[in-house]
């Protein structure tokens, strides 16, 4: 599968999983801050000038990384 493909489904579904599974009492892991750390990692990895395949699994991680928090 396309790893650019793959990413924008991981968009996607993380911001379903956020919406779905809104809870007020998380002040900082919100969709924002997961937004903003995407950005920053890729913002990391270009300056690291990390291989494309390195740099998308980066980003996916990036992507989940607070997910888990939604189920507490």
């Amino acid at each position: 599968m396309d790893m650019n493909l793959l990413i924008a489904k991981a968009e996607k579904e993380v911001f379903k999983i956020f919406k779905e599974k809104a809870n007020t009492h998380l002040v900082f892991h919100n969709y924002k801050h997961t937004v903003d750390v995407v950005k920053h990692v890729i913002e990391i990895c270009d300056g690291l000038k990390l291989k494309e395949e390195s740099k998308s699994l980066v980003t996916l991680a990036a992507w989940f990384h607070d997910v888990g928090y939604l189920n507490m």
